[in-house]
Parts: C-alpha cells; sequence; structure tokens
C-alpha cells in the first residue's frame, strides 16, 4: 500500500523500496512458518509477491532502469502463475499488457505485438487490449492492421462518434498512402467499407495517390463523384481543403 500511494504521488524511488520492502517482510514471515501447516501460511502470497514486484517493476520504469524493470516484470509473472483465485487471471494478463505497453514505450513494436497475441482471445478483444494493439500496428506501418483494429475500437465505442471518425479517416488515408501502384490501390480502396470511402479526405487522397502513380485517370473521377455532388447539394459541407 505505500508503494502504491508513493508510485501515484510521483515517489518513484520511494515506491520500489517500499514494494521491495514488502516482498522482504513476507520472505522474512515465510521463514517463521517453515515446516507449519499449508493453512498457516498467507492464502493471498503469491498475488502479494507477483503485485510487489510489480511495483518496483512500475517504478523502475518511470526512473528507466530498464533492467531492474525487466527482471522485476520477470519475477512479478513467474509469481503471478502461482496466483489463485477470483484475480488469479485479471493479474496474469494485466502484466501481460503492461509488458506490452513499456514494450511500445521502448520502440519495440514487434515485440509488443508478439505479447499481445500470447493474450486469449477474450482478453484480445478488450479496449486496453485493442488500443496497445492499433498503436504498435501504426508504429510498424502495418496500416491494413491498424484499420481493422480501429474498427473494432469503433465497435467497442471506444472514442466518441467524431473522434471515431476522426480516427478512421486518418488510418483510411494512411491506408491508401501506403499503395506502390494502381492495382494494389485499387484493391486497397475495395477493402474500404462504405462509410470510409464516403469520407471526402479519403476519396481526394485516394484519386491524387491515383494520378501520383500514373493510374486510371477516369476511376479517379469515380472515386471523386461523390465528393463532388455533396459539395453541389451543400457546399458549406466541406469546409476542409
Amino acid at each position: 500500500l505505500d508503494a502504491m500511494s508513493h508510485y501515484i504521488a510521483g515517489r518513484f524511488v520511494r515506491a520500489r523500496k517500499s514494494a521491495q520492502q514488502a516482498l522482504d517482510q513476507e520472505a522474512e514471515r515465510q521463514e517463521g512458518v517453515t515446516g507449519a501447516l499449508e493453512g498457516e501460511q498467507l492464502p493471498y502470497r503469491a498475488q502479494l509477491r507477483a503485485l510487489a514486484y510489480f511495483m518496483v517493476a512500475q517504478g523502475s520504469h518511470a526512473l528507466q532502469d530498464i533492467p531492474e524493470r525487466d527482471k522485476s516484470m520477470q519475477a512479478a509473472q513467474k509469481e503471478a502463475e502461482n496466483t489463485r483465485g477470483n484475480a488469479a487471471v485479471e493479474t496474469r494478463e494485466g502484466l501481460r499488457l503492461r509488458a506490452a505497453r513499456w514494450l511500445l514505450d521502448d520502440h519495440a513494436p514487434q515485440q509488443a505485438l508478439e505479447q499481445l497475441n500470447t493474450l486469449p482471445q477474450g482478453t484480445a478483444r478488450r479496449i486496453q487490449a485493442l488500443r496497445l494493439r492499433l498503436q504498435a500496428a501504426r508504429q510498424l506501418g502495418r496500416m491494413e492492421l491498424a484499420l481493422e483494429t480501429g474498427r473494432a475500437l469503433v465497435r467497442h465505442k471506444a472514442f466518441s462518434e467524431e473522434a471515431g471518425k476522426v480516427l478512421m479517416t486518418r488510418l483510411a488515408v494512411d491506408q491508401i498512402a501506403s499503395a506502390c501502384d494502381p492495382d494494389q490501390l485499387h484493391a486497397l480502396w475495395k477493402k474500404l467499407d462504405k462509410t470510409e470511402r464516403a469520407q471526402p479526405a479519403v476519396a481526394l487522397r485516394a484519386a491524387r495517390r491515383m494520378m501520383e502513380l500514373g493510374g486510371d485517370v477516369a476511376q479517379a473521377r469515380i472515386w471523386l463523384l461523390p465528393v463532388w455532388e455533396r459539395y453541389a447539394a451543400n457546399p458549406a459541407d466541406l469546409t476542409g481543403p
């Protein structure tokens, strides 16, 4: 509890020290009951040690002490494997999510994605896991995965309606910009859903990219037609460039 209080107050050295003291005190108590009946041991011993190690790792991450952070996180995950009770699964999966978060902070998106891929299917669909997956995909330039993950987040109502629309437009534009030839561009366009293709920024970027790649002018005009129709119906509706 002291470690958590110090951590949220930004006292990371003290947080790490307090968490280590909790581990030391628990170890001393365990030595005192050696040979005693199992029922006399702390029933939540493994979870206590897992979370204490995690607090050491948390403090170390904040202090940018990567070796100590990784060492303590490994110890936390090892202890978590022995946890029992209602929070056992959450403890193990939560540690994996945090490990992925730290890998993204370390600019190691591929390793973060590999960590996320070890999560059970249900956990992988949680908003926190999807947010991390989206960030990793964008850092890796895997725009198709980013777009797919963004759609899942919008379905989960992880954003406001307007923020979700802005995100999906940005992801679709990035997807279009990644096309290397007209055929690939056409294939990427077909993978966008109707709502995404209807966004003026997406249609404009697709038409521009088709011209940049020396592609079919007629096709670019077809993509732009809904934008022109929308502008003709209400010029004030399109205020962007």
